[in-house]
């Protein structure tokens, strides 16, 4: 039962990692992500500067190129979530945020 337990733990930390990856991927690829667009760009920079993260998922949802967020894995709810939370910046640090995923 204990090598179970390690097993589940280690799975658990691989993805994680996978994860924190393809979430901090797509955060350096915001141009592929939202193009580049002066509107949307400028309505990107508002959020970031004063949105909240609700205002981030919704423009994730509205604007980001579907197959972009595919590359990165990024094909749920909670996944588009923690984008915006990485966006904005939302944890102690990124890193911290992105451990607890």
């Amino acid at each position: 039962m204990k090598y179970v337990k390690l097993f589940e733990q280690f799975i658990s930390e691989e993805s994680s990692l996978e994860e924190k990856a393809n979430i901090e991927a797509a955060y350096g690829d915001l141009e592929d992500l939202f193009g580049t667009d002066k509107e949307i760009m400028n309505s990107f920079q508002d959020i970031e500067d004063n949105g909240s993260v609700s205002d981030m998922v919704d423009f994730i949802n509205t604007n980001a190129d579907d197959s972009v967020l595919q590359k990165y894995k990024i094909k749920s709810d909670k996944d588009v979530k923690k984008l915006a939370k990485y966006i904005l910046g939302e944890s102690a640090s990124a890193d911290l945020f992105l451990s607890k995923i």
